[in-house]
């Protein structure tokens, strides 16, 4: 069943996820300025959600903010950040990127909602984010394992030797195959902090 408006509208409205009960929704939309993905958020109240509005600096960038994930209390909010292809080529300051052609490419990032309000957003780092594109983040149920989609590959990742071919041939039939497979990493591995 269409929502309606205002949630959606004629530009680029996706990437839903609803709080605990239900009363809040974030999603992603361009309609600040199309071409440019933003998250926001709009709280439902007696049946009807309010006009959304787009979550401050330190979640959105100047850049692509998308594939926003909001725990069941609305304390932890991860979501996917996309530089500029270029050149010249923009992101930020944290993305990670390889060398080559540096097509735009997503990160993982996280926020911690503190005293009511979003933190300024940290960039998960390795173990999870690497020069390829990582998105979809979504935390289990029980809030311990974070699973995220990758397009690592053995070309993507530091090795420490060289890579043979029957290295190569095994990545290429298998999850290291550049193709966007789904990972899981504990929470407790990622050094988010405490809520407060």
């Amino acid at each position: 069943m269409n929502v309606g408006p205002p949630l959606n509208t004629a530009y680029n409205d996706n990437y839903a996820v609803l709080s605990r009960r239900g009363l809040t929704i974030y999603f992603t939309s361009d309609r600040g300025e199309p071409g440019r993905l933003q998250i926001y958020r709009a709280e439902l109240k007696n049946g009807v959600y309010q006009k959304p509005e787009k979550l401050g600096p330190q979640i959105n960038s100047a850049f692509n903010d998308y594939d926003a994930f909001v725990n069941v209390d609305e304390t932890l909010l991860f979501f996917v950040s996309q530089g500029e292809g270029g050149p010249p080529f923009r992101h930020r300051e944290d993305t990670l990127y390889g060398n080559g052609f540096l097509y735009a490419r997503g990160d993982i990032y996280f926020s911690r909602k503190m005293n009511g309000e979003w933190a300024a957003a940290k960039h998960l780092g390795h173990g999870v984010n690497t020069v390829a594109d990582e998105g979809y983040p979504v935390l289990t149920p029980d809030g311990k394992y974070l699973i995220f989609s990758s397009e690592r590959s053995p070309l993507t990742l530091n090795l420490n030797h060289q890579l043979k071919m029957a290295e190569l041939e095994k990545c290429l039939h298998g999850t290291l195959n550049g193709h966007g497979n789904v990972y899981t990493i504990p929470v407790e591995t990622l050094e988010l902090g405490d809520a407060k």
